[in-house]
């Protein structure tokens, strides 16, 4: 439990074999993607009325980020998509922890919004069973939402991490290259033909 959401981590005992089986598809289907980086963390978060802005500012350490929404269309009256800077961190010096950290202020993180909306930025429509598909180390945050009231229709998300940072930087351009943007939305009943060389 965590402020204004509920999460559920493989060491929570979430290890459902769809979230797998899922993995092993997103692999075989966009292999230009996914080959070099394996599925690494994954979690599921159930937000309630105290986070009506779901999760700021911040980026991921690993390669490739898959952000799944599972609640029905219907819930959904209002935003609750998500918002993909082009703003990708240096590789080196300041850590991973300061750019997925929650912020000393509403200032400081106003600052940083400034800075990042000076670039391109992508925005994807909530859809259920839409996936987003772009680089971990893209600055990312939820757009704000409204959702009808009661727990059962609440903003649920799945996120899949594959890889890691410094092995993607590692496998050099042309590995780096598949998840670099535009972010790509995928829908359920759009899933790529085996072997794409899509980019997301």
């Amino acid at each position: 439990v965590r402020a204004g959401f509920l999460g559920a981590f493989p060491g929570d005992g979430f290890a459902h074999p769809i979230v797998e089986l899922a993995a092993r598809q997103l692999e075989r289907a966009l292999p230009a993607v996914f080959g070099p980086h394996p599925l690494g963390l994954f979690w599921l978060f159930k937000y309630t009325d105290e986070a009506p802005s779901g999760i700021g500012l911040h980026v991921d350490g690993a390669a490739v980020n898959v952000n799944v929404w599972l609640s029905p269309d219907d819930c959904c009256l209002e935003g609750g998509g998500l918002e993909v800077f082009a703003h990708v961190p240096p590789a080196h010096g300041a850590s991973l922890a300061a750019h997925n950290r929650e912020f000393a202020s509403a200032e400081e993180e106003c600052a940083l919004e400034a800075k990042l909306s000076a670039g391109p930025v992508e925005s994807v429509p909530y859809r259920c069973n839409r996936a987003c598909i772009f680089k971990s180390d893209r600055y990312h945050r939820s757009e704000p939402f409204v959702f009808r009231a009661g727990y059962a229709h609440h903003r649920v998300n799945l996120t899949l991490l594959f890889g890691d940072r410094e092995g993607a930087k590692a496998h050099g351009p042309a590995a780096g290259r598949a998840a670099v943007p535009p972010a790509r939305a995928l829908d359920g009943r759009e899933a790529p033909a085996a072997g794409s060389e899509a980019s997301p």
